[in-house]
């Protein structure tokens, strides 16, 4: 499971899931405020879009944001997935995923 803080102008932030810094670092949606889960500044947006950027592509395969048993996109993706293609940029981050592909 994923679980990552990190400190920012000597204040802490943890992300409890995937989902969650997910949520942290998207723009502000009044959806994502009624529910809860928005970031309560442009701080706090901010800071989990640097995390962001270093979380391995192999973990937005590993921890799905909606259950398998849920969602026909997320069995799509998981049922159609090549492995083998996927090895080759599944430990890079977004970042250099980016710096991969060009």
């Amino acid at each position: 499971m994923f679980s990552h803080s990190s400190i920012a102008t000597n204040q802490r932030y943890s992300f409890i899931s995937l989902k969650d810094l997910l949520a942290k670092a998207s723009p502000l949606r009044s959806g994502d405020c009624l529910a809860g889960i928005a970031a309560e500044n442009d701080q706090q947006r901010v800071v989990p879009q640097i995390v962001l950027a270093d979380v391995p592509l192999r973990q937005f395969l590993d921890e799905p944001l909606i259950p398998y048993e849920d969602d026909k996109v997320t069995r799509l993706i998981v049922d159609d997935h090549d492995a083998s293609a996927f090895e080759v940029v599944a430990d890079k981050d977004p970042a250099s995923w980016f710096q991969y592909a060009t």
